[in-house]
């Protein structure tokens, strides 16, 4: 069997396994249709190819010759329509594919005759090497034309593609040039020119390199791939090379002969275990592993989903008790104790598995002990390795800590930082497994790496604790400055009645006997008084809030009673304070205090805003969005406005558009917890403003009562949340 025979057989394997599979992805796709056609007609091409060159007879050499042009013929008019579709544009070219499919048809119905194929000639290669029919430089144009159209259409792609998406597209041409151009070699013969059809191992990359688009269509960096398979083949060379000398080596001496034949399978078959070798290698490696080393690879793969599980954790309690058990539990270790630093700067026990190894009498490690001095420089310590460590006079501690639970290894909790070590913020001890056996590299490796990103898990943890206070002391902050400016404005209010019934109450021994007059006075110091009570009692459920809770209550008596309060700091300022409220407005899932907050934080931000005398609306209005029914609550006010480079930061901590010399000094708090609290009632927030024109605020709130789990999803996505004006669209009013 000659060299040429064996490639073709090779490119019939190749294309029949590309077509096959390529199509058994997507079927239904044009593009993997069309491929597969493609694939088809090279096989058909390459199979009869080798058929016709071990013919050993006249008839049957024509025959295979042409059955094998029949797979020829269709060759170009199907790859220029896989192209078209490749590229999702197969309409665009319907003329073109119409004209292709039509010469096919044409020279498949003169490949049975003399017009296309007259007989047969021998050659260098082949005795029956096929002769030119007088229509055979027709299919040549036809051949080259489709492969040049092919090829402009990729040249255009080309392009118009920018990025590493250019590049890739620049190999695919490259691969299909010298693929056609390898094919190509098999025509001169037909015209008795001596250029022998080596080239046909090159025709697989055409298909290969198509294929490669439509397996992997977001395409990954050719320039990778070049160069591992180049790494590959040289490899593969220096190792085959030597080995396919020493087969030619022994032919010689055991046969006294090369055959080129044998020679070539033996080659072809060297390339195909060597190119087996590595997918073999990685599959065999993996069904080992699954067969003989299952409870490691377990180990293995409980770590790996612990260390996706910690980093979603904002808990600290919660990260540690995960940590102990799942590490305990993976290992089949004794034991688990993470030692946490706290507040004093002490590491303690803070989570053990089980949790007998929890001490309530743990005095804590100092950061100068030799365990902690070791692990700023160890990520992980074994028991076995401390003596090898350098500490001296300090091993004995260290071995004492091992000692103490039965540790068999400590692992580092270091904070991230970009130094080398950063600073240790907890360590992890892990007793002996319970089989005795010692801990594998592996397990080893996973261990460090679920340090690391447990250790940033606790960071977090940390920061979402102290972001947590700090909203509540911001909270407080805000109140006390809220009382503040209310209580300013009671002063006057409360005076006034109290001064009318110190009036009465000295008036009242002289005019006793004067019976309607002490009636009408009575009663006047009787409303005075409840006056007083009302704003008192306003005063209180400002300064003591209840716990959050939601429960359905009216919104109207609610914006009342705040319009109330503030009236008097209004009035004093000569601003119009109102309120327009929507009657038909049912009771509204709300916190009373936290909505309160609301109301008065957004209020006196607007008598801020209003230089000298001005109005204050609050209105409510029922309306739908989506068939949802919501309650929209507008605070607007004739102020000075927001300017808008502005409004996308007033929702932020600490920022504010107050002037510092102004009377009132902002904090920049009232409007960032005003919009978390909203938030925590599943509702928005949003602000519309003109300078010089007034502002307004757009509460939206849904009449719904979220469900306890939703709810609480939603006030720790708020509590998590940038401070940030979000701008929703607002609902469409409508009338219920």
């Amino acid at each position: 069997m000659s060299f040429f025979a064996v490639t073709t057989l090779v490119n019939a394997v190749i294309n029949t396994f590309l077509g096959i599979f390529v199509l058994a992805q997507k079927p239904d796709d044009p593009r993997h249709r069309t491929y597969a056609a493609y694939c088809l007609s090279l096989s058909f091409w390459s199979g009869f190819y080798f058929l016709w060159l071990t013919a050993d007879s006249l008839p049957q050499a024509l025959l295979f010759a042409r059955l094998m042009m029949a797979g020829a013929i269709l060759i170009p008019v199907l790859h220029y329509h896989h192209v078209s579709s490749l590229f999702g544009r197969p309409k665009h070219h319907a003329k073109l594919l119409a004209s292709g499919y039509s010469l096919g048809v044409f020279f498949l119905l003169l490949d049975p005759t003399s017009f296309f194929i007259q007989g047969a000639h021998q050659t260098s290669v082949a005795p029956y090497w096929p002769t030119p029919g007088g229509f055979f430089p027709l299919y040549l144009a036809y051949f080259f034309a489709y492969l040049a159209l092919s090829t402009a259409m990729m040249f255009k792609r080309r392009r118009e593609t920018a990025g590493i998406g250019r590049t890739q597209l620049e190999y695919i041409l490259i691969s299909t040039v010298v693929g056609y151009i390898g094919g190509s070699t098999n025509f001169p013969l037909w015209y008795d020119i001596s250029i022998l059809p080596y080239g046909n191992i090159l025709v697989p990359l055409v298909t290969a390199a198509n294929g490669y688009i439509l397996i992997r269509f977001r395409l990954l960096d050719v320039h990778t791939i070049v160069k591992r398979g180049l790494a590959y083949g040289v490899t593969l060379l220096l190792v085959l090379l030597p080995l396919f000398g020493i087969a030619l080596f022994a032919q010689r001496r055991f046969f006294g002969a090369i055959d080129p034949g044998f020679s070539a399978i033996l080659l072809a078959a060297f390339a195909l275990i060597a190119v087996a070798f590595y997918r073999l290698k990685t599959q065999i490696e993996s069904a080992v592993s699954r067969s003989f080393f299952a409870s490691s690879l377990e180990v293995t793969r409980s770590l790996t989903e612990l260390a996706r599980a910690v980093v979603q954790m904002l808990d600290l309690k919660e990260i540690g008790q995960k940590l102990a058990a799942t590490i305990a539990t993976a290992t089949g270790a004794k034991s688990c104790v993470l030692f946490i630093e706290d507040s004093t700067g002490y590491l303690r026990r803070s989570a053990a598995h089980p949790p007998a190894y929890l001490s309530p009498n743990d005095g804590g490690i100092s950061r100068e002990h030799a365990v902690c001095q070791a692990l700023k420089t160890n990520p992980l310590i074994l028991r076995e390795e401390v003596p090898g460590l350098g500490l001296q006079e300090a091993a004995g501690s260290v071995e004492q800590l091992f000692a103490a639970d039965d540790f068999a290894l400590l692992l580092a909790f270091r904070e991230p930082s970009n130094k080398e070590n950063g600073r240790l913020i907890g360590f992890c001890g892990i007793g002996q497994k319970e089989s005795r056996r010692p801990y594998t590299a592996d397990e080893l490796k996973y261990l460090e790496t679920l340090a690391s990103q447990a250790a940033v898990a606790m960071e977090n943890a940390r920061l979402h604790e102290f972001h947590l206070d700090a909203q509540k002391q911001l909270e407080r902050i805000n109140r006390l400055k809220g009382i503040e400016d209310v209580v300013s404005g009671l002063s006057h209010e409360i005076r006034n009645p109290l001064t009318s019934i110190k009036m009465f109450l000295q008036l009242l021994p002289q005019i006793r006997a004067q019976e309607d007059f002490v009636r009408t006075y009575y009663q006047a110091a009787i409303r005075e008084m409840a006056r007083i009570e009302r704003l008192i009692t306003e005063l209180i459920n400002l300064s003591r809030p209840k716990p959050p809770r939601l429960r359905k209550q009216p919104l109207n008596t609610i914006i009342e009673s705040v319009v109330v309060l503030l009236k008097p700091t209004c009035r004093e300022k000569a601003i119009e304070l109102q309120a327009e409220l929507d009657e038909s407005l049912p009771h509204v899932p709300l916190d009373e205090d936290k909505i309160r907050q609301v109301l008065l934080n957004i209020i006196l931000n607007a008598v801020e805003a209003i230089e000298g005398s001005g109005r204050i609306t609050v209105a409510t209005r029922l309306v739908v969005s989506e068939n949802v029914p919501l309650a929209r609550l507008t605070i607007a006010d004739t102020g000075k406005g927001i300017r808008p480079d502005q409004i996308e930061r007033i929702f932020t901590p600490f920022y504010t558009t107050k002037a510092r010399n102004e009377d009132r000094k902002g904090t920049g708090l009232g409007l960032s917890i005003a919009h978390r609290l909203i938030q925590e009632h599943s509702g928005s927030i949003a602000v519309e403003s003109l300078p010089g024109k007034g502002t307004t605020f757009v509460i939206t709130l849904p009449i719904r009562v979220p469900p306890p789990a939703e709810r609480h999803e939603e006030e720790a996505g708020a509590t998590l949340a940038d401070e940030k004006n979000k701008s929703p669209d607002f609902p469409q009013e409508r009338q219920p």
